[in-house]
């Protein structure tokens, strides 16, 4: 019995590996069935892993077991983040190529529907000459076939799919580009117009090797931005640019508004104006917003200010993509390819252990405050053990190969513990009581095997600890061994206690003594008294099963 597989336990993720269904995790668990941990199988697995992988980014197949959305979880190893990055990619990637098919095929349509309409214009000017006005080369009726001919071709609109012209917009105003809708009663400042949130790109998504680029990068660039503002300005100039779009008449502190709360300050001190009423929509009117930038967002060379004015008013369908799918995944793709034995070594065995112990907590095992402690242990001392391991040193001491030995010693006692509670739960479902009782005189009496109890202990001795079972708990236990039907009796009783591994033999010997009395026996044969006298042994060798028994050979010797 298991319990809900998205459950995690809460120090899972303190062991830097894979969560348990991904694709690398199971790729680890895998290679633990190659016998002593045998590095040239496990190269050759991993060789034919990456070319798997290769294949399915080429040919833009969702990648098994990893999902396509989502953040990437840096507590994880990084090879699971490459493949979740690739994951995401071919996923992105795949989109695009529909999109850029449908585009093909919308413009060969169309370009077909042109040629279709230029070829009944000429049909039409073909047909008007041959009914007799080919002498009229200048005449209205010619001229009005022609511009209806003209007419009929499909015209071109600039108008953007996402542009909306909003009801409370002027003849003046500019129309909206990616606008997602209103946002509540917010009104920009110089124009009584209601602000609308924009459609934007979602951040670009980095694992952890990306991120200590990106830090050494900014690093290296300077002091003419402030860190969070550099590390944030491709996000934010997309974000202003599709606000730009949205809101024509916006300027730098409308922006501010929707976009960080907390660095405008409102004034609740002024008057909002003599003025109301709105003479247009009889409701309040409370525009123009009284407020200011916070001292951050105010003072002289503020970054985001800088970048305002820098960005462009383009909606986000127009923007160059922050994730650049194609790039990012021949990136992924390459730190697999190039990856060293060291660091594949490293994220296999913290993943493995994850996984293993991920396996284990998924049993149930009613609650036992003995293995519920015992599991929370075991992760702490695997975060422990496998911390050195995530150094991503190229070489690796004795001492680290040893306390991973001793690791699995400890492993190998809590699976069996696990096992024994597991058993006894399912065993004694309706009587909890005993369960409890007998895990834990096993588990007082298991402990010192484990090296973690009294060393005076005989670990050598068997578990023969009994338990006094209850009145009430009588009826559970004997129903734990249900008696014999009558044709099992009696299959039993034809066997003749000859059984040997579970059969029964195919022959039998029955043998009878004087003691026996044969004369007065079923089996003996009807003789004369003096012959019978002579009789010391009577043999009878019966073979077959026990339905179907027959009588081989009757022999009567005088040994």
């Amino acid at each position: 019995m298991q319990r809900d597989f998205g459950e995690e336990h809460k120090h899972s993720r303190a062991i830097k590996g894979a969560p348990l269904e991904s694709l690398f995790a199971q790729f680890c668990l895998h290679c633990l069935w190659f016998g002593n941990c045998n590095i040239r199988a496990i190269a050759v697995l991993w060789i034919e892993f990456v070319r798997e992988v290769r294949w399915f980014w080429e040919e833009s197949q969702p990648l098994a077991r990893m999902p396509i959305n989502g953040v990437i979880d840096l507590s994880t190893c990084l090879i699971n983040q490459k493949l979740h990055m690739l994951a995401i990619c071919i996923d992105k990637k795949h989109r695009q190529d529909q999109d850029h098919q449908k585009g093909v095929e919308n413009q060969a349509s169309v370009s077909n529907r042109a040629e279709e309409d230029v070829q009944v214009a000429r049909d039409l000017y073909s047909q008007s000459v041959g009914e007799g006005f080919s002498e009229e080369r200048d005449s209205p009726s010619t001229s009005k076939g022609l511009r209806a001919a003209e007419a009929t071709k499909p015209s071109f609109s600039s108008k953007h799919p996402n542009a909306v012209t909003s009801a409370d917009s002027k003849p003046s105003d500019c129309v909206r580009w990616g606008s997602a809708g209103v946002v509540g009663s917010m009104m920009l400042l110089n124009s009584y117009q209601k602000m609308h949130a924009p459609f934007t790109q979602d951040p670009p998504l980095m694992t952890e090797d990306m991120h200590e680029e990106r830090l050494h990068a900014v690093e290296a660039f300077g002091d003419s931005f402030s860190f969070s503002a550099q590390l944030e300005r491709e996000i934010l100039s997309s974000d202003m640019s599709a606000f730009k779009a949205a809101n024509p008449d916006a300027v730098f502190e409308d922006f501010i508004r929707w976009h960080s709360p907390r660095d405008w300050e409102n004034d609740d001190t002024e008057n909002i104006g003599v003025s109301q009423t709105n003479t247009m929509d009889g409701l309040k009117n409370d525009w123009p917003p009284r407020g200011r930038l916070s001292e951050r967002m105010s003072e002289y060379g503020n970054s985001w200010r800088t970048i305002w004015n820098e960005a462009p008013a383009l909606p986000a369908s127009e923007q160059k993509p922050l994730l650049d799918p194609n790039q990012e995944g021949e990136k992924a793709l390459h730190y697999l390819e190039t990856l060293q034995p060291h660091e594949l070594l490293e994220q296999m065995i913290c993943t493995a252990f994850r996984a293993a112990a991920d396996t284990l907590n998924q049993t149930t095992f009613g609650g036992l405050k003995q293995m519920t402690t015992k599991m929370g242990q075991l992760y702490l001392t695997m975060a422990s053990t496998l911390k050195p391991l995530q150094a991503n040193h190229p070489c690796v001491d004795g001492e680290i190969i040893e306390d991973s030995r001793r690791l699995c010693a400890i492993f190998g006692h809590v699976e069996s513990l696990l096992t024994l509670a597991a058993s006894l739960h399912r065993k004694f479902l309706q009587t909890p009581r005993l369960s409890e009782a007998i895990f834990s005189d096993y588990y007082d009496f298991y402990l010192p095997r484990m090296g973690t109890g009294s060393l005076g202990c005989d670990v050598d001795k068997d578990f023969e600890k009994k338990q006094q079972v209850r009145l009430q708990e009588r009826e559970v236990i004997a129903s734990m061994f249900t008696p014999p039907t009558a044709n099992q009796s009696w299959r039993k009783a034809l066997s003749m206690g000859n059984l040997l591994n579970g059969h029964e033999p195919i022959f039998r010997e029955i043998i009878f003594y004087m003691r026996d009395r044969v004369s007065g026996s079923y089996y003996a044969a009807c003789s004369s008294t003096g012959y019978q006298q002579e009789i010391e042994t009577y043999r009878m060798y019966i073979c077959g099963t026990s339905n179907d028994l027959q009588v081989a050979l009757s022999v009567a010797s005088c040994d």
